[in-house]
């Protein structure tokens, strides 16, 4: 229904590595100030052949959003990020164009210690993604909540949130919202939409 995002970097981030205005504060983990704090941007645009089989298409996205980690008063950090992006499709064959727009918020709730340097993060993310064709129309709606968790390592340095590692597979706890893409390829909605 959602994508499940990793600890640490912003999806987005990792896509376009470009980030504006970063901004380190410092902070102790029994603080709720945050230790880190980012306002981040990213914008691009291609030109790709073959796409989805047999299309050219101009690609353009755009993106920005907050990443923040902060102490709590169990002494240790919690992250946050919250994020959106618009992304454009333009058939070069036809001028016709599909957008689909993102936005996500993911959260560490709660982190339970198990004392032998690993911990599990209970994460809860919530989004939206719209996807439109050339009318304007919407094609399609994702709007969900999930909550899952991640098996973390603190990489021997437990002050140091920085260098910890998810080092199992993601457990989904809760899933719910609305999936009008579920089952249905991309590429054949590229097609039906702007093909």
């Amino acid at each position: 229904m959602m994508e499940i995002c990793p600890r640490r970097r912003p999806v987005a981030v990792a896509l376009a590595a470009p980030m504006t205005a970063a901004l380190v504060l410092t902070g102790s983990p029994a603080s709720a100030q945050p230790i880190e704090l980012e306002h981040y941007s990213f914008s691009g645009e291609d030109m790709v052949e073959g796409f989805c089989g047999d299309l050219t298409m101009q690609g353009v996205f755009k993106g920005s959003g907050i990443f923040m980690v902060s102490g709590h008063g169990d002494g240790l950090y919690y992250f946050l990020d919250n994020f959106k992006l618009h992304e454009s499709l333009t058939n070069i064959a036809n001028g016709r164009t599909m957008t689909i727009e993102t936005r996500f918020h993911n959260k560490d709730v709660t982190i339970d210690e198990h004392g032998d340097g690993t911990f599990t993060i209970h994460v809860q993310s919530t989004g939206v993604r719209q996807t439109r064709g050339d009318d304007g129309r919407l094609y399609g709606l994702n709007a969900a909540a999930i909550s899952y968790d991640l098996l973390v390592s603190d990489g021997g340095t437990p002050d140091d949130p920085f260098d910890d590692e998810v080092i199992a597979e993601p457990v989904i706890t809760r899933e719910v919202g609305r999936n009008d893409e579920a089952g249905v390829e991309f590429c054949d909605t590229v097609h039906e939409l702007i093909g």
